[in-house]
């Protein structure tokens, strides 16, 4: 115990040592306190302001007691980490104003019809996205890059705002502040972009002449292909473009040779002083052309078909060059006039694309997949029905031509939806500029306004293939046999033939109608009188002559009497009616 008593001595006795050292450095650390905060410094007398800083309470106690005092740990896991916090940059604010720059110095807003022609010089109206912290170099900077010919304008320029009102208004300056113009100022005067900004020249004036169509400045303009020439333009600039453009020397050779081709034809009226029969035969070449080919030069189209399609499944042709050409707006004269005046109908169009013509909707037209003239889109469309699997090849195909005509891919809920479609757009759709073109025909011709009041004359303008025939018994009732009497002056006319040789004729003629087709009775009276339409009175005569002749005018066929047999007359009267297409049935 004894032993002990000396190291329990010496810890009180360190332990008081290092209390009373607390108590007076808080002491001292107190009064030093009080004296900073009144603006005094105290410092021992004698003693050199080194500049050192007294080490605080808690960095004693540190150092002394580390294990105690130490705020953060160098071993174990720091289960809540101080998050790092980034210093996040706020974004810069855009504003969008209007501005329009005026050609030279001016006190009123320009008028509405200048400002197509100033903006085919590079001027007038833009909307510039200008940063709220913009300078004047910023903003001139910006103006230059929209407008390109402020780079070279001397004599500097102004802001102007325009009072309220309408019609040309008067201009007010926009003063700018001492360092030139601001965003800020920008954007108050505009009330906050929605007032325009007019640029106006001090001393200088900017050329109005128009730019060319690849200028910088039409290059964030968008932009369409001209119809007539080609090219590519502007949308602001077709409108200037349209009024002066002219369509190549080829493209207008070719329009004459087509038009010359079908305007005598077309715009026909019935005029008696030419004969019945030459009217007649107009007209049934009219409708008659429309259901087959005929030849146009178009340069790389040389057989073209007004209608394509089967018998009663007759749909408008999709060729471009007919639509630019208003052949079908010819084709709906043709129709209206040779109804008006007794001629052939237009037969074996399509139910769907009678419907249309007449004024229905597009969209409530029954389709069917006959009306599809194209095999090749036929046969795609086809592979819809059904529910079998397609091929990938057959997927391809469908989906190639599904994108061509802005229409989803297929896929199994949306199947039977894209083949009708399909089918709609490939009758309706693609031919709805030759529907209107045909409409427009029937309008000039005065038809539309029956077609509209009497549904039930379609079927008599626009019959079915089926309903357009002609039978031999028609024609038979409608010929005027010749006379059996024995004539007195037999022997003083020489053409006379003698009354044996008209009873064989007119039995070749009577076997030949009763043995013929509906197409060949056609021929056969378009021969005869002009059009395919018999007339109540169909005239025939038994002459020496070498082949079978028509007046039409006078509805006169003459037949020669140097037949013996049938076969030799059936040879060469289908010879003769087969070049009705080519003149008015002379041989």
């Amino acid at each position: 115990m004894s032993g002990e008593q000396p190291e329990y001595a010496l810890i009180e006795s360190a332990a008081r040592n290092l209390l009373s050292l607390i108590t007076a450095t808080a002491g001292q650390e107190q009064v030093q306190g009080q004296s900073q905060s009144r603006g005094l410094t105290l410092n021992p007398p004698g003693s050199q302001n080194l500049g050192l800083r007294q080490p605080s309470i808690h960095q004693e106690m540190t150092r002394s007691f580390p294990s105690m005092f130490r705020k953060e740990r160098t071993s174990g896991k720091r289960r809540f980490p101080t998050p790092v916090i980034k210093a996040v940059v706020a974004p810069t604010k855009h504003t969008s104003l209007q501005f329009y720059l005026l050609p030279a110095p001016t006190d009123r807003t320009p008028q509405g019809s200048q400002e197509l022609k100033l903006l085919m010089a590079g001027l007038g109206k833009r909307h510039i996205s200008l940063p709220d912290n913009s300078n004047h170099v910023e903003i001139t900077a910006s103006l230059a890059v929209e407008y390109p010919k402020l780079e070279n304008l001397m004599g500097g320029w102004l802001l102007y705002k325009a009072s309220g009102g309408s019609g040309q208004r008067k201009l007010t300056v926009i003063p700018p502040e001492s360092e030139g113009y601001s965003a800020k100022l920008l954007k108050s005067s505009s009330n906050n972009g929605r007032h325009m900004l007019f640029i106006v020249p001090l001393q200088d004036e900017i050329d109005i002449s128009p730019l060319p169509f690849d200028a910088p400045e039409f290059s964030k303009m968008p932009k369409s292909q001209c119809k007539t020439c080609g090219e590519t333009l502007p949308l602001q600039a077709l409108a200037l473009h349209v009024e002066s453009c002219s369509k190549p020397d080829s493209d207008q050779e070719a329009e004459e040779e087509s038009s010359d081709c079908l305007e005598a034809s077309t715009q026909i009226v019935w005029d008696p002083a030419i004969g019945e029969g030459v009217n007649r035969f107009l007209f049934s070449m009219t409708t008659q052309k429309l259901k087959c080919s005929f030849h146009l030069n178009f340069g790389n189209a040389h057989i073209t078909r007004i209608f394509d399609g089967e018998p009663d499944h007759l749909v408008p042709s999709s060729s471009a060059h007919l639509v630019d050409s208003d052949l079908f707006l010819m084709a709906g004269r043709m129709i209206g006039h040779c109804f008006l005046h007794g001629g052939p109908p237009l037969s074996g169009l399509s139910p769907a694309v009678v419907h249309v013509i007449s004024g229905g909707s597009a969209e409530t037209a029954v389709v069917q997949i006959s009306d599809c003239p194209d095999f090749d889109l036929r046969q795609k469309i086809m592979l819809l029905e059904g529910e079998s699997e397609l091929t990938p090849d057959e997927k391809e195909s469908i989906n190639d031509l599904c994108f061509s005509w802005d229409l989803p891919p297929v896929n199994n809920a949306n199947r039977r939806w894209l083949y009708e479609r399909l089918l709609h757009h490939a009758v309706i759709g693609r031919t709805m500029r030759q529907i209107k073109q045909l409409r427009k025909g029937l309008k000039e011709t005065m038809l539309w306004p029956l077609l509209r009041q009497r549904p039930d004359v379609l079927p008599v303008i626009f019959p079915p293939e089926k309903n357009d025939v002609l039978t031999p018994v028609c024609v038979i009732n409608s010929i005027s046999w010749p006379s059996m009497v024995e004539n007195d002056d037999e022997d003083d006319n020489d053409d006379e033939c003698s009354l044996e040789d008209k009873s064989r004729i007119a039995g070749y003629l009577r076997q030949f109608i009763e043995s013929a087709s509906s197409h060949e009775l056609k021929a056969l009276v378009k021969f005869w009188v002009g059009w395919e339409v018999p007339t109540t009175s169909l005239k025939l005569e038994v002459t020496n002559c070498n082949l079978p002749r028509a007046s039409t005018c006078f509805e006169t066929l003459r037949l020669p009497s140097r037949y013996c047999n049938y076969p030799a007359f059936q040879k060469e009267l289908l010879a003769c009616i087969g070049t009705v297409d080519t003149g008015f049935g002379l041989v």
